[in-house]
């Protein structure tokens, strides 16, 4: 029950989750309109609705300890989740945004790294799996195209919206 001053009611009809905030590094490759190359984790996640059962999502997580700096975070979740080791000087700030506005309170901190093609085929070729076994993580690389994951393309049915926009600015914004 939540009174909204400026409205002057109450709103009774809502559930609200959270979680800490997140922080996510899009790698890419370079810039080749639909033809980007996208660096993804495939890791199980119990309310996952895809066809394999897999969520589809750029690396990233969050804390239950206070971070200073979400890069930092990110940082440390893709060489968790990818093993690759992201340097601080090529992260490239994409913004802040709340994530599922109507179910949840936490925000999305997102950056990107724009990656050689050769760092792209070496994540491509990565066949071991990564994350926290203590906290029973289990992540794995894959590349898709970034054509793959708009509406029609091979990952659609995959990867959820809010992971498509991060992609898209990482892509597109300069």
């Amino acid at each position: 029950n939540v009174w909204i001053g400026s409205e002057g009611r109450a709103k009774t009809n809502e559930c609200v989750l959270s979680r800490p905030d997140i922080a996510t590094i899009v790698l890419h490759g370079p810039r080749r309109g639909l033809e980007t190359r996208v660096v993804l984790i495939r890791e199980f996640r119990t309310p996952a609705t895809s066809d394999d059962g897999f969520v589809h999502e750029v690396a990233g997580g969050s804390s239950w300890k206070p971070v200073a700096d979400p890069a930092v975070l990110a940082a440390h979740e893709v060489e968790e989740e990818t093993g690759i080791v992201v340097d601080p000087a090529r992260v490239r700030v994409l913004g802040s945004r709340q994530l599922l506005a109507t179910l949840s309170a936490h925000k999305a901190h997102a950056f990107a790294v724009e990656l050689t093609d050769d760092e792209v085929d070496r994540a491509a070729a990565d066949g071991d799996v990564h994350g926290v076994e203590e906290d029973t993580e289990r992540t794995y690389v894959e590349v898709v195209r970034l054509g793959d994951v708009m509406p029609g393309g091979t990952f659609a049915g995959k990867i959820d919206w809010s992971m498509t926009g991060m992609i898209l600015a990482a892509c597109y914004q300069n």
